[in-house]
């Protein structure tokens, strides 16, 4: 997983604060790209992190698919409770 960078930071915690609602933290989620919800997993280092990449990884797409949406739960919960 690549380092991200300071300018980065601030734009994801610019996104992140202007999210008004968990509606609208679950529109922005669910449009993230797999390797964007990576970064903001790893950005709010949300308890899925360090265990998600590594069965991500797999190549057997339902579990991958699985994977992604338990990552997209697991910001959800961070950012709203």
């Amino acid at each position: 997983m690549r380092t991200i960078k300071p300018q980065e930071k601030k734009a994801m915690q610019k996104k992140l604060d202007s999210l008004g609602s968990k509606e609208e933290g679950e529109q922005f989620i669910n449009s993230l790209s797999e390797n964007e919800l990576k970064l903001y997993a790893k950005f709010l280092d949300t308890p899925l992190y360090n265990s998600c990449f590594k069965i991500i990884d797999l190549n057997d797409n339902s579990d991958r698919k699985t994977t992604l949406y338990e990552i997209q739960k697991d910001i959800l919960e961070t950012l709203f409770g």
